[in-house]
């Protein structure tokens, strides 16, 4: 199941999308399923910044990231 995780220091009715995390988590339980200390889920930030960030944003949807020809490529293996 995929979350929308707000930073819990500020409103999140005024949070831009730079401050949210998109966050995976599989395995729930009672607890809230975007806390850090769920073992389970695997985040990444909402709007990536940088390609480490778009990696862990790529991972976290289930898609590839290639490099070809020095532009960074997003596969999701959706057919059109």
């Amino acid at each position: 199941m995929l979350f929308v995780s707000f930073n819990d220091s500020s409103d999140p009715t005024y949070a831009s999308a730079a401050q949210a995390e998109l966050v995976s988590n599989e395995k729930l339980t009672d607890d809230n399923p975007c806390s850090v200390e769920q073992e389970h889920a695997v985040r990444a930030p909402l709007v990536p910044r940088n390609r480490a960030e778009l990696v862990a944003f790529a991972q976290v949807m289930g898609w590839d990231v290639v490099v070809d020809d020095d532009e960074i490529l997003i596969r999701t293996n959706i057919r059109c």
